[in-house]
């Protein structure tokens, strides 16, 4: 063989290495900033925003005011308008949680001092139904609607029970009583299937599956059994598509929680995904799911944003595929070619001692790495 390839893997290394050093030019993730994936929420008004959903018939958000009973609509330009402002409760009630059932077109909203479970019309703004729940003691943590079945679930910000309520509010029933640490509040929930709704402990770090059928409740165990799923969570929680994966926020990060098995087992990626960290200044006050993607309601010193995290992480993956395609594939080229070179010019005797101790190399690694497995095997056992 002659000596042309050398140069011609040298190019093609050196390509490889120039493309992602021009594509993929900055090394830390990017900073929520005033970009495509950034909705600067504009207002003539000062906010106090509570809560976040996503419309997708009126493609909008809808968001809770933390000061009033009043919904505001935020459109993807920005643009605030005031929905609706329920005249029918007290003025200094509050909106703690909002869910979009878009199926029956209607707007859920949880409301705080007194609890009070209510549903508009997504078209008309009228009220459908108002189900006061004094059960939460106040403060609702979070709300989710069963799109099947229209049944809505409510969880208390003090105490550890979730509130099922009838699609119609003929129906009030406590699901999980004294099964959850009861001094400790509830944040967000999810409906994962039309049994299974998630409920995140922010006090502490825990997430519980519910069987809203046979009212059972299970913690949700760490696949690693030294951690927590929700790590200071403040409660927001968002469920992606497919049911075996969820956003969790709190108050500085957004990180998934993933399970492979029905959520009886789960793993966090709390402190691997540190794209999820908001910035100076910056605080997660809820998520909503829009169009498969995760936002969150960002809180900023002068106002508020509404940030696509999905599409972040998912860029900063691409970036690190890019790396190893880029990089590790020219390298593993680069040797076996010179390698190749090397075994066609050497000596006999040479060409056969080398082969011999690449083969005696590979033995001991993999002698090596089997042991290290039955270490690790036996540490976790």
């Amino acid at each position: 063989m002659s000596m042309y390839p050398i140069p011609i893997l040298l190019l093609l290394c050196l390509a490889f290495l120039l493309v992602p050093t021009l594509c993929f030019n900055d090394p830390k993730p990017p900073n929520i900033g005033p970009d495509p994936l950034t909705i600067n929420v504009n207002s003539s008004s000062p906010l106090q925003l509570s809560s976040l959903a996503w419309d997708p018939v009126a493609r909008r958000f809808v968001a809770g005011s933390r000061k009033d009973p009043t919904i505001y609509a935020v459109q993807l330009s920005g643009a605030v308008e005031c929905l609706l402002t329920d005249s029918s409760v007290n003025s200094d009630t509050t909106v703690s949680a909002v869910a979009v059932d878009h199926i029956r077109s209607r707007l859920i909203v949880a409301f705080s001092n007194p609890s009070l479970l209510a549903a508009y019309d997504l078209r008309s703004l009228g009220r459908i139904l108002s189900v006061p729940l004094p059960q939460l003691d106040g403060v609702p943590g979070g709300v989710a609607v069963d799109l099947g079945s229209g049944e809505m679930f409510v969880s208390s910000a003090r105490r550890g029970l979730v509130v099922k309520v009838g699609s119609e509010g003929n129906e009030r029933r406590v699901i999980s009583e004294y099964k959850i640490f009861w001094d400790q509040g509830l944040g967000g929930v999810a409906h994962v299937s039309p049994q299974c709704i998630l409920v995140v402990q922010p006090g502490t770090g825990k997430i519980f599956k519910i069987d809203s059928k046979e009212e059972t409740v299970k913690e949700v165990i760490p696949i690693h059994s030294s951690g927590l799923l929700a790590t200071g969570a403040n409660g927001a929680i968002a469920l992606l598509v497919g049911g075996d994966s969820i956003d969790v926020a709190t108050n500085k990060s957004i990180f998934p929680v993933i399970s492979e098995d029905n959520w009886n087992r789960a793993i966090s990626y709390f402190e691997e995904h540190e794209l999820f960290k908001l910035g100076e200044g910056e605080t997660s006050v809820a998520l909503a799911i829009k169009d498969l993607f995760t936002y969150a309601l960002v809180k900023l010193e002068d106002g508020y944003r509404i940030v696509n995290m999905t599409c972040l992480q998912s860029r900063h993956d691409l970036r690190v595929i890019m790396l190893i395609v880029f990089v590790a594939v020219p390298i593993f080229m680069l040797l076996s070619g010179l390698f190749l070179i090397w075994i066609k010019n050497a000596d006999p005797y040479s060409r056969s001692c080398g082969c011999s101790n690449l083969v005696q190399w590979g033995v001991t690694l993999r002698s090596w790495f089997h042991e290290e497995l039955k270490i690790r095997l036996i540490e976790r056992a």
